[in-house]
């Protein structure tokens, strides 16, 4: 997953942050697997932003799915 914040002054855009984000897995993964990618994912998404809170779940999930 690769993730470009940015913001836009004096309609140039200029980027703030990239992010690369990759999970190799060599068996399955369970399911606190995936709530543990799914959290850092979320974390990953409030970046660059000026609120103190971090996208709430259920934020995150309207804009993803």
């Amino acid at each position: 997953m690769k993730l470009s914040l940015s913001r836009i002054e004096d309609g140039v855009e200029i980027k703030r942050f990239e992010v690369e984000f990759a999970v190799k897995y060599f068996y399955k993964l369970t399911k606190k697997d995936r709530e543990k990618i799914y959290k850092i994912l979320r974390i990953m998404d409030s970046l660059g932003s000026d609120e103190i809170d971090e996208t709430t779940d259920k934020d995150y999930r309207y804009q993803s799915d």
